[in-house]
């Protein structure tokens, strides 16, 4: 397995368009199997591949409602199939910015 992480403080830089194109290519033209985790509040990767729900159970479940962190979420429950058949994602919602919020207060 591998990990790979697109991220950066600034907007506009082409985090979205990078990580959407390594994830369709690792997929679909090398046939691996690819999870994408959406972390952007905006959810433009989750609305790229279809998946964008801002009431529905994601990102912000796994990080503060997740089995591992004393809630009942397992990551198969958060994990949401795309249409591209190797590239499966848990999606952005509409909750993101208030659990940012709250992992924030609790670090402190």
């Amino acid at each position: 397995m591998r990990i790979i992480a697109v991220m950066s403080p600034k907007g506009g830089i082409g985090k979205t368009t990078t990580s959407d194109s390594i994830a369709y290519m690792l997929g679909e033209e090398q046939g691996k199997r690819v999870l994408v985790l959406d972390g952007d509040p905006q959810g433009d990767t989750s609305k790229t591949f279809g998946v964008f729900e801002p009431d529905g159970i994601g990102m912000s479940e796994l990080l503060e409602k997740h089995e591992c962190v004393g809630g009942t979420y397992k990551t198969g429950d958060l994990i949401r199939p795309t249409e591209y058949s190797h590239v499966d994602i848990i999606p952005a919602n509409g909750y993101l910015m208030k659990t940012d919020m709250n992992l924030l207060l609790k670090s402190e």
